[in-house]
């Protein structure tokens, strides 16, 4: 059983842009933390795990739409991780097969409320990817 994550005050999301490393998560299951080569952390779902997945607790200051990019590594085609805050899916993001380098999967927007929520990156189904970090920035 993977450790308990050490309490964290929530991630304040800046319109300008905010990048969340992986391993600032609030919460997790399933998943692995390593140290990155290119220096920091990593979360690594792995393969063939059943409900894995990371929260994030984050301040927004306002409500709207926002992109989501993830810099993600992934030997295998067709992957995907999905996006919820609460029990709201808000978006499923395509991974590319980047074989194994660290890659960054297409744009997506999510909707957003305004202040305190966590944000859900989950694996529902995969065969091993890990990811780097996220970057939020406000489409407004």
């Amino acid at each position: 059983k993977e450790p308990a994550a050490a309490p964290r005050e929530p991630i304040k999301v800046s319109p300008g842009g905010t990048r969340v490393e992986a391993a600032a998560f609030s919460s997790m299951s399933g998943v692995c933390v390593y140290d990155c080569f290119t220096g920091g952390k990593q979360v690594n779902f792995q393969k063939n795990v059943q409900n894995s997945w990371v929260d994030y607790t984050l301040d927004v200051p306002a409500a709207g739409v926002y992109g989501l990019e993830i810099r993600v590594a992934a030997p295998n085609l067709d992957q995907v991780l999905d996006v919820s805050s609460g029990t709201a899916k808000l978006a499923t993001v395509k991974v590319p097969n980047t074989t194994g380098l660290w890659g960054t999967t297409p744009a997506v927007d999510i909707k957003l409320a305004k202040g305190k929520q966590t944000l859900r990156l989950s694996a529902p189904f995969q065969r091993g990817v890990a990811v780097r970090y996220l970057e939020l920035r406000s489409k407004q």
